[in-house]
């Protein structure tokens, strides 16, 4: 899954490119201030790891994932998490387990909801409870707040059409639909003649 090896105590961005699709995949990282104590064969440094992640698979994901140890998450595969941004009131996350099956990892829910706290907080503490170690705390300190901005949805044009000039004037679907509504109950030939017609002058 992913590794929470220590690194710098701040806010680390990465962008990676799909090598098949060409598509983008954004990061951002952090390191908690503190290791856990836990018994062996956990034992050791142990931190704790935050992560953005915006991919075109499956959008926004914010993962809490650990060095060692095995995070309880119910008997089901949904539990939650504390979590508290600089001084504000602890608020609670639902979470779940990865489908890989990891045990050191879980995926905290409300993503957006967890991005806006985190570009306002310098500090950001997460509770989670982990196998035969209760319930641990771990802290984020950062010199400043996330920084991250949701990739805008772009649409694709159908293959070989081109882009259309919105200084061009009105489209041809605009124009049939507009046509179409003022034929009303013409029928045969004369529908026929006041549609050509009526084109033209709407295509001008």
């Amino acid at each position: 899954m992913l590794s929470a090896t220590a690194s710098a105590l701040t806010w680390e961005y990465e962008q990676q490119t799909d090598k098949m699709d060409g598509s983008l995949t954004k990061f951002a990282k952090v390191v908690s201030d503190n290791s856990m104590a836990l018994a062996s064969p956990y034992s050791g440094e142990n931190r704790a790891r935050l992560v953005i992640r915006q991919r075109k698979s499956d959008g926004l994901n914010v993962i809490f994932v650990i060095q060692k140890g095995q995070l309880i998450c119910g008997y089901g595969s949904s539990c939650s998490v504390m979590v508290r941004f600089d001084d504000a009131q602890p608020a609670r996350f639902g979470a779940s387990k990865p489908s890989d099956g990891s045990s050191n990892s879980l995926f905290i829910n409300s993503e957006r909801r967890f991005v806006d706290l985190a570009k306002k907080a310098k500090q950001i503490k997460v509770a989670a409870t982990v196998y035969q170690a209760g319930t641990q705390v771990l802290e984020f300190s950062m010199p400043t707040p996330l920084t991250w901005e949701a990739p805008k949805p772009t649409a694709s044009p159908a293959k070989g059409a081109q882009k259309q000039d919105v200084t061009e004037g009105p489209s041809m679907q605009g124009v049939m639909i507009g046509c179409n509504a003022a034929a009303g109950d013409r029928r045969g030939d004369d529908r026929k003649a006041f549609m050509m017609e009526c084109l033209k002058a709407g295509l001008k």
